[in-house]
Formats: structure tokens, C-alpha cells, sequence
């Protein structure tokens, strides 16, 4: 593999991590309680779409290469990660100390 291969697997990885987590957040906002059915079935068959198309995409990773699939996954999981800890502001924060 050359480097631009592994450049267009590491934006296949991180953008499968934004484009998770975006659509994740999509259903989760569509919750609505006074529909329980429908947020059941919302949040149930968004994650069965999403685990399909992460598996497609790894499949097709496998199918080029396995260093390609563990460029996809590794960056798919570091960007996840990284997003969801800035998400819950354990990093990127600027902490302000003052001495009185």
C-alpha cells in the first residue's frame, strides 16, 4: 500500500466515526416519550443501520487489505473516542486557575 492508500483509509475511518456519531445523536434527539414505540423502534433499527454500514465498510477494507482494515478501524475508534471525550469535555478544556 502507498501513501496515499493509507491516507484514503484513514478518512474512510475517520469520517465512519463522524458520520456514526452524527447519526447517533440524529436518533437520540428524535426520542420522544410520549411515542415509546416509535423511539424504540428509531433507536433500535438506527444502530442495526449503523452496525450494517460499519460492516460494510471493514468487509471492504478486508476485502483491499488487512493493514487497510486496521487503518480504518484504528482511526475509526481514536476519532470516536476523541470526539466522545470532547463531547464530555474531559479534554480540550481550558481550565482558568485563579489565586486570591
Amino acid at each position: 500500500m502507498n501513501f496515499f492508500s493509507h491516507l484514503l483509509w484513514l478518512l474512510t475511518g475517520s469520517s465512519l466515526a463522524v458520520i456514526y456519531l452524527k447519526s447517533q445523536n440524529w436518533s437520540v434527539d428524535q426520542i420522544d416519550p410520549e411515542k415509546p414505540g416509535y423511539s424504540t423502534w428509531l433507536i433500535i433499527g438506527g444502530a442495526i443501520i449503523r452496525w450494517i454500514c460499519i460492516s460494510l465498510v471493514f468487509i471492504f477494507a478486508l476485502s483491499y487489505s488487512f493493514t487497510a482494515l486496521l487503518c480504518v478501524f484504528v482511526t475509526f475508534m481514536i476519532v470516536r473516542l476523541v470526539i466522545l471525550l470532547k463531547k464530555q469535555r474531559l479534554i480540550f478544556v481550558k481550565k482558568i486557575i485563579r489565586r486570591v
